[in-house]
């Protein structure tokens, strides 16, 4: 279409394509046919919608049904009418595929070719409006929407005591590496010996892990989260420690996140996945739903998909009844101790 003729070595690399946005001129498709007479159909679909008779005629194509409905669209009636006269006419292109047969076969003309005036059919798009008016966190990186999952990626490996993508350079890194498992001591002085950086995040780990002969390896600075932490955690060691050391190292405050109820400080009782006993809802699937403020937090982040999991397993019976409660007078299920008491009564 620009009137330059790339080199294609294989088939895959033809084009199907060549007369959108824009055609190219007569002369670039006479000798793209010379060079690649494979992609002959395609230069007679341009021929319809450029109105190069001549060129069309020189191909000497068989009568074909997409190539007819594109001369019909753009009103290049002389092409047009050299296929109509045609006893029998040939499918050899699938616009939905964009696919070129070697072996074109019976057809008809079936309204089915996206011709060139549906491609500048363009539907508007209104932008979502926000759903609040938090900022985003101040230590969001340029780019990180596109590149956020090299992160857990990355925390996954190191849990698994494989740092073979953790080098020196490695930018990407994550602050959670102890949850759903934890990395061997020796993978966390070795990630250490590489990246001095992640400090805080192995600390963390070795709370958590008790780990007390990698945490003085280490020479923890405090921050307010490893002090949750160690304030929940059995073994005293690191509590004292990290109190010895806040009159001369001070104690590292972490920017809030989305909302106010988020920090980066994730203590150990939240590390667990919660469950739910009600709101029982029959439309799952029409209006999934999960929750944003409760749930395993990740890298500052939680969610629960609780309500999904009970509500999906339900039996049939179950799932019918809380349609009917639903439709009739918006009331849900819930598993509580009235729910249960009543199936007693009614065994008895």
């Amino acid at each position: 279409m620009s009137n330059r003729i790339p080199e294609m070595d294989d088939p895959d690399e033809f084009p199907y394509c060549i007369w959108y946005p824009e055609t190219a001129s007569e002369a670039t498709y006479r000798a793209l046919a010379v060079r690649y007479p494979q992609m002959k159909y395609q230069i007679g679909r341009a021929c319809a919608v450029a109105g190069y008779v001549g060129l069309f005629g020189d191909l000497d194509l068989l009568p074909e049904c997409h190539i007819a409905e594109e001369a019909r669209e753009n009103q290049q009636w002389e092409i047009y009418d050299a296929i109509m006269k045609a006893d029998v006419r040939y499918n050899a292109m699938d616009d939905y595929t964009r696919t070129v047969f070697s072996q074109p076969s019976k057809g008809y003309l079936n309204g089915d070719t996206a011709v060139r005036s549906y491609l500048d059919i363009k539907t508007e798009f209104k932008a979502p409006p926000d759903w609040d008016d938090f900022p985003l966190p101040g230590n969001r990186r340029q780019g990180q929407f596109d590149i956020a999952e090299d992160d857990p990626i990355n925390a996954r490996f190191i849990m698994n005591n494989d740092l073979s993508r953790i080098t020196p350079e490695t930018t990407l890194l994550p602050y959670c590496i102890w949850y759903p498992s934890v990395p061997h001591p020796s993978t966390c002085k070795e990630l250490f010996r590489r990246l001095p950086s992640m400090k805080p995040a192995i600390a963390k780990a070795c709370i958590l892990a008790d780990y007390p002969e990698t945490w003085d390896f280490l020479d923890v600075d405090p921050d307010e989260n490893l002090m949750m932490d160690a304030r929940q955690s059995h073994n005293p060691k690191y509590l004292r420690d990290l109190e010895s050391k806040l009159p001369e190292r001070g104690c590292a405050q972490y920017p809030r996140g989305y909302t106010p109820l988020e920090t980066r400080a994730i203590p150990r009782h939240d590390m667990f996945e919660p469950t739910l006993i009600g709101m029982i809802s029959p439309n799952v699937t029409l209006t999934p739903s999960a929750d944003i403020h409760s749930g395993v937090p990740y890298n500052g982040r939680c969610v629960s998909m609780a309500h999904t999991e009970l509500t999906v397993g339900l039996p049939d019976e179950l799932q019918k009844l809380a349609k009917e409660l639903w439709d009739r007078d918006y009331t849900a299920i819930e598993f509580d101790d009235k729910y249960y008491a009543s199936l007693v009564n009614k065994n008895e």
